[in-house]
């Protein structure tokens, strides 16, 4: 159940009025939908014949077939308006993979650098180092000992800040950093904040010199904006150290307050090229110079870091990579993942894996955090379980890693899960990383978790009540 202080601030933040905004609107479409038409029996007719130009017009578009269906479910509900959006889109079709250069003595890593650096211009590049973290607790305290060692630069990005023991270790810091002239950026989500930290936040961080920047502020004026968030979640230290993964800044990912049972996450901290690739991409995006950065030589991990915006399109990366990694198992596959609602290519590559021989395993939590999402992700689990693929749930508590390790060499680690939002809709990062004893730390920890696994029972009535709401609306969750 939502918190009090978390109804406080619902009520006192800008969701509220955002929230307020949308069900005023629908209110008059249903009121005109039901008065109008019954006053006005040709425009009515009118209409009609607007919405099937509408679904016309959006069938014979070459969009993936879950965002033509979310699309016709709009077109259905809301007359007239669902048309003008559906007018309105503008989709863009899948574009291929021009090749780089890149290359190493592993041909198959190669053509996963290639394909990844080609979708969002990160280099590919070789670590120094790689270290997987199977838990918060362990990624929390090497987290703040890098923050203490900066010298440049720490910039942070992550889709949830909230306050308590974690958030005020991490804040101690930035306010020394900022004092001692370094140059300290915090990116937030609005979305992802909006019901941990209270009005005014940012302009707090600013007075203690820490530059703040919140991601698409919530505004009544822009509702639409709410579906594209930024998922990601990054640290980057001088340019050298960088950390990926599900953890957010907030205390259930390091055990300090306990939510759904244990919560299991992972994290990776690269060193070297790739955490020099994260900070000109952050760099980039907020528009600010490159400070020097410590050099350092190349390291002998080849690794992949990678960015995905909804710009994109189409040609998002990790969908991409997930679909190519998934077909290419030869002998084993396993995946970490909270939210299991994949399109149909990345389903059916898991499929095929699992009929080709490969052993594919994947988890999910076995605790629910939103009912209608986890009807969802076990009503996939069974549709993957009939195909072969092995799928579990996380019995001591709740999962929230993002991992995927394949054929115990290559490992992505990130801020991906395994449905639509993630891999089309979102702002998100992740590494790819190959190195078997990388790769033996992931597989290690998946196979661990898996021994505390439970089967995904059979549904219930109430799981078949969601899923009526939940299937229709997928790409949307």
């Amino acid at each position: 159940m939502m918190s009090l202080k978390k109804i406080r601030l619902f009520f006192t933040g800008r969701l509220f009025p955002c929230a307020l905004a949308l069900l005023v609107a629908a209110a008059c479409i249903v009121s005109l939908s039901v008065y109008l038409p019954s006053a006005l029996l040709p425009l009515t007719a009118a209409e009609r014949l607007f919405s099937l130009a509408a679904g016309l017009r959006l069938l014979r578009t070459e969009e993936r077939a879950e965002s033509r269906a979310s699309a016709l479910l709009l077109l259905l509900l809301l007359p007239w308006t669902g048309a003008v959006v559906c007018f309105l889109r503008r989709p863009k079709k899948t574009e291929g993979y021009p090749p780089h250069p890149f290359s190493c003595a592993d041909a198959r890593f190669s053509a996963y650098a290639r394909l990844c650096e080609s979708g969002c211009g990160l280099k590919p590049g070789f670590a120094r180092s790689a270290e997987y973290f199977p838990d918060g607790k362990k990624a929390y305290p090497r987290l703040l000992n890098d923050l203490a060692a900066a010298r440049r630069f720490v910039w942070m990005e992550y889709y949830i800040v909230e306050d308590g023991v974690f958030w005020r270790s991490v804040l101690s810091l930035l306010e020394r950093k900022a004092r001692e002239g370094l140059d300290v950026r915090l990116v937030y989500d609005d979305f992802g904040c909006a019901l941990t930290m209270p009005r005014g936040f940012q302009k707090k961080l600013e007075k203690k010199g820490i530059k703040t920047h919140c991601f698409s502020r919530l505004r009544v004026t822009r509702p639409g904006e709410i579906n594209h968030r930024n998922h990601a979640k990054c640290t980057v230290i001088d340019g050298f150290i960088a950390y990926t993964g599900g953890m957010n800044v907030a205390d259930e990912y390091i055990g300090e307050k306990i939510c759904y049972g244990h919560w299991k996450d992972d994290a990776v901290r690269l060193t070297g090229a790739p955490a020099l690739e994260f900070a000109r991409s952050f760099a980039e995006r907020q528009g600010v110079p490159l400070p020097p950065c410590k050099t350092a030589e190349d390291g002998a991990i080849a690794c992949v870091p990678f960015r995905d915006q909804p710009e994109g399109g189409n040609r998002r990366v990790c969908a991409a990579l997930y679909r190519t990694l998934f077909a290419s198992a030869q002998r084993t596959l396993f995946v970490h993942t909270p939210y299991l609602a994949p399109d149909e290519k990345i389903f059916s590559a898991l499929a095929d894996a699992a009929a080709a021989g490969a052993d594919v395993r994947i988890m999910i939590p076995h605790v629910s955090d939103h009912a209608a999402v986890f009807a969802l992700s076990r009503r996939y689990a069974r549709k993957l379980a009939r195909k072969g693929v092995k799928v579990r749930e996380y019995e001591p508590g709740f999962l929230h890693a993002k991992s995927v390790v394949c054929d115990g060499k290559y490992a992505v680690v990130g801020s991906y899960n395994l449905d639509f939002r993630s891999l089309y809709l979102q702002y998100e990062c992740g590494a790819l990383v190959s190195d078997e004893s990388f790769a033996a730390s992931v597989e290690r920890s998946f196979l661990d978790a898996w021994e505390q696994s439970v089967p995904v029972p059979e549904i219930t009535f109430r799981e078949r009540l969601l899923l009526l709401a939940a299937v229709p609306l997928a790409p949307l969750m």
